[in-house]
């Protein structure tokens, strides 16, 4: 490890930060992410305030820029909202996205055989469904770009993580598992408030991009279909509100083993089977429990060394030699291949963007 004070201050600024999240707001939601759900319906239909009250929010309640309700809670009025309005994209397009819809999209990629091919599916279900937005999926360098065209009508980051959100859900449901996801790129500005939106998807959430896209590792679409109609028929009865709470992304044991990491230097991690004594567990079990996630050990590693890379990029202006040896690379130019496929981008081109 570099002996550069430089890096090793930055180091501490990073584990403070990735430690000091706020884990209370995990599993809830901000009142002004649902502000952002309910702004078009308000517009064209007037506030629901009865159905806010059924679900005991009040119009102070939801004004109040601090408060919280749970993840179910959220969910709840969302399966509500599209049951009145027949609508289950919060009004958001010219033309609704009928009630049924996605248990309709869910049915059909249940014959589908890999996750590749289902989401090919459904982003040819979702173009024909919403004007406006056509999504297609894109690979190179084992990285997967689940692109959405961008329409100026569509300004609100919010309209866009809802589409990703109902998206990604799907996946997820359909291989019975969490899909990591990389970074997701959106081109509308930042709003005022982002961290619901990096605990829903990933730390790596990126505003004012070039277009809008999901990122993923291109071998997850790999795995087969393993929902079965017995599965469809449990899940779909709350879809596609209970997406949230299904596959929200909760703490665990991968949360665990990230804790254990950062507070290492990549030189002195632990292996696999070091990690499971620390957590007493066998090896098989900890492996289960990782994989249950959607995970595996080197994804986690990886996720950590990318942290690390991404945090140094942001608020350095150490070489990418150093940034690559500070995340425990060798060689810069594996570095440089690694960030790419774990962004999308190159780490110059990521440091002009944070910039």
């Amino acid at each position: 490890m570099t002996s550069s004070v430089t890096v090793l201050d930055a180091f501490d600024t990073f584990r403070t930060a990735a430690e000091g999240r706020r884990e209370e707001d995990r599993g809830t939601i901000s009142m002004r992410l649902l502000r952002e759900a309910l702004l078009d319906i308000a517009r064209l239909r007037g506030m629901p305030v009865e159905l806010l009250l059924r679900h005991g929010v009040s119009l102070s309640d939801l004004a109040e820029d601090e408060g919280r309700i749970s993840v179910e809670h959220y969910a709840a009025i969302w399966l509500a909202t599209a049951e009145e309005t027949g609508d289950e994209f919060f009004c958001m397009n010219p033309r609704p996205m009928r009630t049924g819809s996605f248990a309709f999209v869910s049915r059909a990629a249940l014959n589908c055989e890999t996750l590749r091919e289902a989401v090919h599916l459904a982003l040819n279900f979702f173009s024909l469904m919403l004007d406006g937005m056509n999504g297609r999926l894109i690979e190179e360098d084992g990285v997967a770009y689940l692109t959405l065209s961008h329409s100026p009508e569509f300004r609100r980051p919010f309209t866009y993580f809802a589409y990703w959100l109902i998206l990604h859900g799907l996946m997820c449901f359909l291989v019975k598992q969490r899909i990591p996801v990389l970074a997701i790129d959106v081109v509308p500005a930042a709003p005022d408030f982002c961290a619901d939106y990096r605990v829903l998807f990933s730390d790596e959430i990126r505003f004012s991009q070039a277009e809008n896209r999901l990122i993923v590792a291109s071998h997850i679409l790999d795995r087969p279909v393993r929902a079965t109609k017995a599965d469809r028929d449990a899940f779909l009865q709350r879809a596609p509100a209970n997406i949230l709470v299904k596959y929200r992304n909760d703490a665990g044991t991968v949360a665990k083993i990230k804790s254990l990491l950062r507070s290492l230097d990549p030189d002195d991690w632990p292996d696999f089977d070091d990690v499971a004594r620390r957590f007493e567990l066998s090896a098989s079990t900890l492996r289960r429990r990782i994989e249950a996630e959607g995970q595996s050990f080197q994804e986690i590693k990886d996720t950590v060394r990318k942290e690390i890379a991404v945090h140094l990029l942001r608020t350095t202006s150490l070489s990418l030699a150093a940034v690559a040896e500070a995340a425990g690379f060798s060689e810069a130019s594996s570095f440089v291949r690694a960030f790419r496929k774990w962004t999308g981008v190159n780490p110059g081109a990521y440091r002009c963007q944070a910039k």
